[in-house]
């Protein structure tokens, strides 16, 4: 299955490298994937990929929120027209 995450912080690194190494492709969504916070992910687990949030969520099936409750409409409304139709999961 392909998962997209946005935001991969403490809990989305977690659960990220968890199901890539269960065989999914995981992808995180940033804009910055020399981010101290994307690196720590990639560092984790090499094979996640990175690719900016309207490219990571236009290619999934589903799609990981895994960000601050504060900061879930600011990252949502960046990939409204790619999130349309896909399981959320928050």
């Amino acid at each position: 299955m392909r998962i997209a995450f946005i935001g991969h912080g403490n809990v989305g690194a977690a659960l990220a490298d968890g199901l890539q190494r269960a065989g999914h492709e995981v992808t995180l969504a940033t804009e910055r994937p020399n981010s101290a916070s994307a690196q720590a992910a990639l560092a984790r687990n090499p094979r996640l990929e990175t690719a900016t949030p309207a490219r990571a969520v236009q290619d999934a099936e589903v799609v990981f929120l895994a960000t601050p409750y504060a900061a879930n409409a600011e990252a949502l409304g960046a990939v409204r027209e790619q999130v349309a139709g896909k399981v959320l999961v928050d």
